[in-house]
């Protein structure tokens, strides 16, 4: 992607997550992103499409960053540990995505494909080595569960009621004992991972 067109989805994700709809006039995104109408027309040509585009741009991003930061880590557990508690450092690092994300991620499908990627994956592996105890016809449910839990972490960070390292920390504790580990494992893998995040100053 082109520098000038990232701009502009940068511009609507904005105006998406601030006007809460997926509507957004070519005049708002020529304002917002300080460009001429000529240049969206040039590098968006279906405005009906624009939103679909950013929020496969969201998630395909936010897939990439986490699988550069699983390379080489085969445990399911720590792989799910990552996928649930890298979302909510994103989100703190970029609160425009967070606020898109809040807003959206329910009820767009674009979104919701960040649940089939790691998170999937790595709940099978699990299952099948043994290493979780809940059942393959049990994975839907909790696949839910777990995207509704992340949802509701993100409002409390963005409510202040809770800051973003606790919050990672303890919401993937919990789903890793829901998943049928000790208190100690969880907290041990969990513990690790902050540990890790904070050396890299991240």
């Amino acid at each position: 992607m082109n520098a000038a067109r990232d701009r502009l989805y940068s511009a609507a994700l904005k105006i998406f997550a601030e006007k809460r709809n997926k509507g957004v006039s070519v005049s708002e995104l020529a304002r917002e992103a300080n460009v001429a109408r000529s240049t969206i027309y040039n590098l968006i040509p279906d405005m009906d499409t624009l939103f679909s585009e950013v929020a496969n741009q969201v998630t395909e991003q936010f897939n990439e960053k986490l699988m550069a930061l699983l390379e080489g880590v085969e445990d399911p557990a720590i792989q799910l540990t990552y996928a649930l508690a890298f979302p909510l450092e994103e989100f703190h690092n970029d609160p425009q995505v967070g606020r898109f994300v809040t807003e959206f991620a329910l009820r767009e499908s674009q979104l919701k494909k960040y649940w089939f990627g790691v998170p999937e994956k790595a709940l099978m592996t699990g299952i099948e080595s043994g290493r979780f105890v809940i059942s393959k016809s049990e994975v839907t449910v909790f696949r839910a569960q777990m995207a509704g839990g992340l949802l509701s972490t993100m409002l409390l960070i963005q409510d202040g009621q809770v800051g973003w390292r606790e919050a990672a920390h303890n919401f993937a504790m919990l789903q890793l004992r829901a998943l049928g580990m000790s208190d100690a494992e969880a907290r041990a893998i969990t513990e690790q991972l902050s540990m890790a995040r904070e050396s890299e100053s991240i």
